[in-house]
């Protein structure tokens, strides 16, 4: 007999420091499995100050990182990853533009609100 655990997870909409960059979390809602996947979107908005970016995925015994180019002036950038397989706990992701602005790096930060994993 298969056994379901009920993962609940609670999300709400990103926290941004700047509109220049932004990351969503989904799903939101009830999921019915054991280890659940989390999809995360990203969006950073086109500047010829832009280098690279980092999404990190932090909870107290988890930690997942990303860094990524990004192409400056090129075009807007839209990035997705997908977090497989966690674990009950409290997850905040982090999205951060690394920028040289006049010579000097300059970092922006969006954070999403926590992400609760029970089952």
């Amino acid at each position: 007999m298969k056994k379901y655990l009920l993962a609940f997870l609670i999300f709400t909409s990103t926290l941004n420091a700047s509109s220049q960059v932004s990351l969503h979390i989904s799903p939101n809602g009830f999921v019915y499995t054991r280890h659940p996947t989390v999809h995360i979107s990203t969006h950073i908005e086109k500047n010829a100050s832009n280098r690279s970016a980092t999404l990190e995925l932090v909870s107290e015994d988890f930690y997942s990182k990303s860094d990524f180019e990004v192409p400056g002036e090129d075009a807007p950038i839209n990035c997705s990853f997908d977090i497989r397989n966690l674990v009950a706990g409290e997850y905040v992701a982090y999205l951060t533009l690394h920028q040289v602005i006049n010579g000097k790096v300059k970092n922006v930060t969006a954070e999403s609100e926590k992400l609760t994993v029970l089952y």
